[in-house]
């Protein structure tokens, strides 16, 4: 889990990457004939788009990379898990 310098940036990454692990748990229950877990992830889905837009201004520009790598790997465990 990478830490950077403002707080609420590493708490959002810390949520992103629950977030994606939750998505790949409902994905993998979908697939299973269970759709339960995936509808009560989509109000969280909104809700943690929201906070990526007002987060992603707080990352440092120095640290933008890192940020950016970490989201696509995190988007990466969700894709794979719906192949």
């Amino acid at each position: 889990m990478p830490k950077f310098s403002d707080p609420d940036v590493t708490a959002f990454a810390k949520a992103y990457a629950e977030f994606a692990q939750e998505s790949v748990v409902a994905v993998k229950a979908a697939a299973a004939g269970d759709n339960s877990k995936a509808e009560a992830l989509a109000a969280k889905a909104q809700a943690i788009q929201e906070k990526a837009a007002t987060v992603s201004a707080k990352v440092k520009p120095e640290e933008a990379e890192k940020f950016q790598k970490f989201m696509l790997e995190c988007v990466q465990l969700m894709t794979d898990a719906m192949k």
